[in-house]
């Protein structure tokens, strides 16, 4: 599948070359024809180190509309930033492993795509991932302030434990002395 008019669009669009030259291997989708349309769904497909997923339909007149997510290696998005998407996807919109993740949508005809970026879906990639790392810090936070009370809590166990022990002490050896007393014993 390397060269095809869509990755050539993606390539030119996301100014990373790299894309145009990778043979797409691991793809897989569930296709569905209907009215006239080639329905795809739940694709997904691997190429030097991305991913690609994506749904949409081309018709039998080869108009196109995909919704794609491309996450890209950081070695493939050097030229990206030149875009204000670009700088936006590469600075905030990351997979675990470093990816930068791009929503775009291509349209058009299969022979001559347009490439959009998908800024709705890109600003909910963005605010869950916002909330995912608030939802982080708000974990680290709790879970630290429970080491801290537990810590205190076993600190103050422990001072007591003692205080008990020398209270318990205190009062054996005043009874053995009252009982010495009482006994009127001399050791």
């Amino acid at each position: 599948l390397s060269g095809q008019p869509v990755q050539k669009a993606l390539s030119t669009y996301l100014a990373t070359p790299e894309l145009n030259n990778l043979s797409v291997n691991g793809w897989s989708a569930g296709l569905q024809i209907k009215d006239g349309k080639l329905y795809v769904d739940g694709l997904k497909a691997s190429a030097g180190g991305s991913d690609i997923t994506g749904k949409g339909w081309q018709s039998l007149d080869k108009q196109i509309n995909y919704e794609l997510t491309l996450f890209l290696p950081k070695s493939m998005t050097k030229n990206i930033s030149s875009s204000e998407y670009g700088k936006i996807a590469s600075t905030y919109l990351t997979d675990k492993d470093g990816r930068v993740i791009v929503d775009v949508n291509v349209t058009g005809s299969y022979d001559n795509p347009s490439v959009k970026p998908d800024p709705a879906r890109s600003a909910s990639r963005a605010k869950d991932a916002v909330v995912g790392k608030v939802k982080e810090e708000v974990n680290k936070k709790v879970d630290e302030a429970k080491q801290q009370v537990q810590q205190k809590v076993d600190e103050e166990t422990e001072k007591l434990k003692a205080e008990a022990e020398k209270k318990k002490k205190e009062a054996a050896d005043k009874a053995i002395e009252e009982a010495k007393k009482k006994l009127n014993l001399k050791w």
